[in-house]
């Protein structure tokens, strides 16, 4: 409800600096009142929503900006909560494709007391996951990301993503 009012101030501010813009733009051009006030008001009618969709579009990319990174063991280890920043390199890469549950854990895995979600990654289980940490968002942080990592026969045979 916050972002809405928020987003309907911009607008109406917005609309308000448009206007008042082109009313002093327009006065060399237009010296009767009513006839700039016509064409500044159309003008705002027309420039003001391109601007606020500039302006609001621009602020989602910013938003929900990230690095993303190429994956690096120590800063996997280290950096738990930006995590997602090398989860598209480990996915299209697919470098994790093929490789069995040992080497999986030596590679991802961290010490037992920072494990995160311990009951999904049981050697008997054909399911893991590890978490990656917050992703940013426009919305700001919902629910951390996950690696999704699903075995046959003892071998990674998809890896993916998502929220939980």
């Amino acid at each position: 409800m916050d972002t809405l009012i928020f987003l309907a101030f911009v607008g109406l501010l917005i609309l308000f600096l448009v206007f008042i813009g082109l009313q002093r733009l327009l006065k060399r051009w237009f010296p009767k009142t009513v006839t700039r006030n016509v064409v500044a008001t159309v003008g705002t009618l027309v420039t003001a929503p391109i601007l606020y969709t500039v302006m609001i579009t621009l602020w989602f990319v910013w938003a929900s900006y990230y690095p993303k990174r190429d994956f690096d063991r120590e800063r996997w280890r280290s950096s738990i909560e930006t995590r997602y920043e090398m989860s598209d390199d480990i996915i299209e890469s697919k470098m994790l494709i093929g490789k069995s549950k040992a080497e999986v854990r030596q590679l991802l895995e961290v010490k037992p007391e920072k494990r995160e979600w311990p009951d999904f990654n049981a050697d008997t289980s054909d399911y893991w996951r590890y978490y990656l940490g917050f992703k940013p968002s426009v919305l700001g942080p919902m629910d951390p990301d996950a690696l999704d990592i699903y075995f046959e026969d003892g071998r990674v045979v998809r890896v993916g993503q998502h929220r939980t």
